[in-house]
């Protein structure tokens, strides 16, 4: 009998920076998420998976605009450059940590790199997480002879990094630049058969900007004295209100 199939929108990048890195404001990002959203929703697709973000911040109106125009399963996955942070300069754990805080169903990688070179990166994302993990690696680097372009990992090789993967306990896998059905069929007969590592639950707290995590519950934490309350009356009052505007301002 046919096997049930499932049919994802895909949302990406929309190609300009947010600010302040760029011109177009939060809220209109939104908006173009929003649409494209509502618009999927409505012809009846299953899920929604916005890949290949290089953006925190841009990331997070997609999966705000999916969680709050929809009630589709959310997939979310970031391209890291081999640095361990995205364009932007945002990390694996900040990313774990704010796409799980924005309730998504599923998070990972795709594209930028082939799968050895995103093992590190794998490692890190279940490491930190507790959402069930999505790798869609390149076929390795783009290459050219005379005048064509390939890339320089084949199938084989695919399945195999990606059979590693799987053992590690991530549970879902797809192609990105330069893989082809064939790749995608090569991983369904490697990983046939294989039932998926249980996902454990982390137990971390943890604070995030867009560049970096610091995990509270540890060590004292040093903080600047202007955020300090002792003898500050408009601080203490600024505390006590909830008035996190005061605040910030005095923190920067």
């Amino acid at each position: 009998g046919m096997e049930e199939k499932y049919v994802a929108l895909d949302i990406g990048p929309i190609g300009t920076l947010l600010s302040p890195l760029g011109t177009l404001s939060f809220e209109e990002a939104y908006d173009i998420f929003k649409e494209q959203v509502v618009i999927g929703a409505n012809a009846g697709t299953d899920l929604i998976l916005i890949e290949t973000m290089t953006d925190l911040y841009e990331l997070k109106a997609a999966i705000l605009a999916a969680k709050e125009n929809s009630h589709l399963p959310v997939f979310a996955t970031m391209s890291f450059q081999d640095n361990g942070r995205t364009f932007t300069g945002t990390d694996v754990k900040t990313f774990v940590f704010t796409a799980e805080a924005l309730a998504v169903d599923v998070l990972g990688v795709n594209c930028s790199l082939g799968p050895k070179q995103l093992q590190a990166i794998v490692d890190e994302l279940l490491k930190y997480s507790s959402t069930p993990i999505m790798v869609q690696a390149n076929a390795g680097l783009p290459k050219f002879h005379d005048n064509t372009e390939y890339y320089d990992i084949s199938p084989d090789e695919y399945s195999q990094e990606i059979n590693i993967m799987a053992e590690k306990g991530v549970t879902m896998f797809g192609g990105c630049c330069g893989t082809t059905p064939e790749y995608i069929q090569r991983i369904i007969s490697s990983l046939y058969g294989l039932r998926p590592k249980e996902i454990t639950k982390k137990n971390f707290t943890a604070a995030t900007s867009s560049a970096k995590t610091v995990f509270l519950g540890e060590e004292v934490k040093i903080i600047g004295e202007r955020i300090n309350p002792t003898g500050k009356k408009r601080l203490k009052e600024a505390l006590k209100e909830n008035n996190l505007d005061y605040i910030i301002r005095e923190a920067i």
